[in-house]
């Protein structure tokens, strides 16, 4: 954002603010100064007035001008095709140097030249137009041979900021200076309302009608004027050159200068074709607001979208300078909504206006209209109809409560009642407090549509105070317990990580995506349809896994094909169910030899499903394992559910021999996922328990019974009996032969501790066991 201190100076008086205490006061609001540029014209360039002009005889593109300085007549030879009797110019004298140009007395083509008319850029000044610059009143008094950098247009400074996107408000120079006024403590200037010459009734209604929609966002005003002879006086010209914003248009001109002013959005629409001397309501210009089929509330003139509201404009619909009827038209619509908008219909579009709607435009659009009439009414002699057709929605009006004390805990410093209302309501705040001041509710204006919250209040008032007058205390440090769930949870992790490291296992990591159509192939689900990633990484990775064994068991292929024989590996990681729920996992996989080939195993030692189990049960702790049809991933017979303090907490088992042929590894591999969740609610709190001073009695017994019936069925089936003082049942040897057929032979002891004395033969009640075995099973003491 660019401005100029000649053009701050119509809002605010820094007359006696030099530069460096402006470029230190815009940059403690929050407005950083990113250049400062100094305008001076330089000396011994005068005002001029053009009292004659003739042809060149000898050049048919120079002109002989004869111009009044006061204190003499100049005789310039000058080639600019815009130069004409009467105008005031801009004249250096002989001897003025322009930019490494001294003027020097000159013959042209045998006609003497005493000085120069000069152009915008000979002065150093942006470019306005392809000729010389034509002064007049809006500069100031116009004296004859006065020099032009006594004009405070012309002995300038002008300041770049950097606007901060939550500030729309800076992006018009009237929020720039109300922040300079409060922080300066300056007063602010607006123009009030005054009568606009050429205002004519009867008013806007005699020619305009305007209808709209219900429920919409956009507050819009409407004014008619029938244009004529619009001509932009210098020092607008020179301010939105400035800025980058002059055109070639002159309503245009009047239309950017407004924006640039108030912040305020508006447009400017042709109706030449209509005729303003027939009043019939059918042959008024009819303008409707209404949403289209997108969504996005638009401006209609019968079918043709004239304007999407905080959008764009339909250029082809345009007034300009030439036209004969314009309807101008000043809007707003909310900042976060039309965001809204535009994101939800991928909008895509660098329009002037979409970038200042969605950082927040002026919501003061009758105050913008009225700057708009001024302009008009003093820079031509067009026609401007009475009164407005007006669109006003009634927007929410921001409350923050809030107690002084609370402000000054966020600020860390005390600071005085009066001095937080005080700078509050330099901002245009409304403030209401209660009778002893323990309660405030604030109000931001609605051009301040940055403010929400109360540290955004707090902010304000250090901004406006000064970050430099707030005194530094004492960081307070108070130690918080650190120690939570999550804690305890990361602990237990490394906890199982560090038991599996020291069993010899690899732990490994894999991307938390997989590839879809493999774990459909394993037998897993996988996420609905309308959860799934829209726009993965790469086709192999297009899901998020429900298991971490497929990539681990890729790995496995991986370091097979490395010439390794003896694979152990184990990950701790996120998986997701089918509904996108979130849970930790524990796997395993072992491949190849237990033991490598060296003595006193020279043939090493291959996997099995009870060594494996050994050793899944070294790292988690003790398990018992009942029979299961897990998913096609494990070996149908070779398989298991892993059951722990009475809860399921996962599978055992073979891998599948399809699925080690196809990835070429050991059939020998061996896998086992946990659910590490449910692990975590069962070790991370201890139980202990008294231990009995008795002494243990134990006692094998070998039954023979069918090979279907398992051993789990029958430990279970003894401790639900609940003979007494058993305090473990562990199986000790299967024996199976031709002999015994469908039978088997099961060896198994049982180990009885008392609490209370030394068990007798009485006590242990074997007999009341294989009894039970032999009703229940059929099973016969061997």
């Amino acid at each position: 954002m660019k401005f100029s201190r000649n053009l701050i100076s119509r809002f605010i008086d820094i007359s006696k603010i030099n530069d460096e205490i402006l470029c230190k006061t815009l940059n403690d609001i929050g407005l950083e100064v990113e250049d400062k540029q100094i305008l001076r014209v330089p000396n011994n360039v005068v005002v001029g007035l053009v009292v004659e002009k003739i042809k060149h005889p000898d050049a048919d593109k120079l002109n002989i001008c004869k111009v009044d300085i006061g204190s003499e007549v100049l005789q310039i030879v000058c080639g600019a095709k815009n130069v004409a009797k009467g105008q005031y110019v801009s004249v250096a004298l002989i001897g003025a140097k322009l930019d490494k140009l001294e003027i020097k007395k000159s013959n042209l083509r045998g006609v003497d030249s005493c000085g120069m008319i000069c152009s915008s850029t000979e002065l150093g000044m942006p470019k306005v137009n392809d000729g010389i610059l034509v002064l007049d009143s809006s500069i100031g008094e116009l004296e004859l041979g006065k020099e032009i950098c006594e004009y405070p247009l012309f002995n300038d400074v002008v300041f770049e900021v950097g606007v901060t996107p939550n500030r729309g408000d800076w992006l018009s120079l009237i929020g720039i200076a109300r922040d300079l006024a409060a922080a300066l403590n300056l007063k602010l200037n607006i123009e009030k309302e005054k009568e606009i010459k050429n205002e004519i009734t009867p008013g806007i209604g005699r020619i305009l009608n305007v209808s709209f929609d219900n429920t919409m966002q956009s507050s819009l005003c409407y004014k008619v004027a029938e244009l004529d002879k619009i001509n932009v006086d210098i020092t607008t010209q020179i301010s939105l050159a400035i800025c980058d914003n002059l055109k070639d248009d002159a309503l245009q001109n009047l239309l950017a200068f407004t924006t640039y002013m108030t912040g305020v959005i508006i447009n400017a629409y042709k109706f030449d074709s209509y005729d303003s001397k027939i009043s019939n309501d059918n042959k008024k210009i009819h303008i409707h607001i209404k949403k289209d089929s997108n969504g996005i509330e638009s401006v209609y003139y019968y079918d043709n979208k004239l304007y999407d509201i905080g959008i764009e404009s339909n250029d082809k619909s345009y007034a300009n300078q030439d036209s004969r009827i314009a309807v101008f038209e000043t809007s707003f619509i909310p900042a976060n909504y039309i965001s809204e908008v535009v994101f939800n219909n991928k909008i895509e579009s660098d329009s002037k206006i979409l970038y200042l709607s969605k950082r927040g435009s002026s919501p003061l659009i009758k105050e913008g209209m009225e700057f708009l009439c001024n302009l008009l009414s003093d820079m031509s002699l067009s026609v401007i109809y009475s009164s407005t057709q007006d669109i006003i929605q009634d927007y929410p009006i921001i409350r923050i409560d809030c107690s002084f004390e609370d402000i000054r805990n966020i600020i860390g410093n005390k600071i005085k009642h009066e001095e937080i209302t005080d700078l509050l309501k330099k901002m245009e705040f409304v403030i209401n407090s209660a009778a002893d001041d323990s309660f405030i509710a604030i109000n931001p204006p609605l051009y301040r549509q940055d403010i929400h919250t109360l540290q955004d209040v707090a902010e304000e008032i250090l901004r406006l105070r000064g970050i430099d007058k707030i005194k530094s205390i004492p960081q307070k440090f108070i130690q918080c317990n650190s120690v939570d769930n999550n804690y305890h949870l990361y602990k237990s992790k490394r906890f199982i990580a560090s038991k599996a490291i020291a069993n010899r296992f690899f732990e490994c990591l894999h991307y938390v995506f997989y590839k879809k159509e493999i774990l459909q192939s394993y037998g897993y689900e996988v996420l609905e349809s309308n959860l799934d990633i829209t726009n993965p990484i790469t086709s192999d990775l297009n899901t998020l896994r429900s298991s971490l064994l497929p990539a681990m068991l890729d790995s496995v292929a991986r370091n097979k094909n490395y010439g390794y024989n003896t694979i152990r590996l184990f990950e701790i990681g996120s998986i997701y169910n089918k509904k996108r729920e979130e849970s930790s996992s524990l796997a395993f996989v072992v491949s190849g030899n237990r033991l490598d080939s060296v003595y006193p195993n020279p043939k090493g030692e291959i996997w099995d499903f009870y060594s494996f189990a050994s050793v899944i049960s070294d790292i988690v702790g003790k398990f018992t394992l009942e029979s299961s049809s897990a998913n096609m991933i494990y070996h149908k017979n070779i398989c298991a559910t892993i059951i722990k303090d009475g809860k399921e907490i996962g599978l055992i088992g073979k891998l599948n021999p399809f699925i080690s042929n196809k990835l070429d590894i050991s059939e020998d591999t061996f896998i086992c996922e946990i659910c590490f969740d449910k692990l975590f609610e069962i070790i991370k709190i201890p139980v202990f328990s008294e231990f009995s001073r008795f002494q243990a009695s134990q006692r094998d017994i070998t039954i023979l019974l069918d090979k279907n019936i398992e051993f789990g069925e029958i430990k279970k089936e003894i401790l639900s009996q609940n003979f007494p003082d058993i305090k473990s049942i562990i199986p000790l040897d299967l024996y199976k032969s031709d002999e015994l057929g469908d039978k088997v032979s099961l060896s198994f002891r049982i180990t009885f501790q008392s609490m209370n004395k030394t068990l007798s033969e009485d006590d242990l009640k074997i007999d009341n066991i294989v009894e039970l075995l032999s009703s229940k099973f059929g099973a016969i003491l061997r």
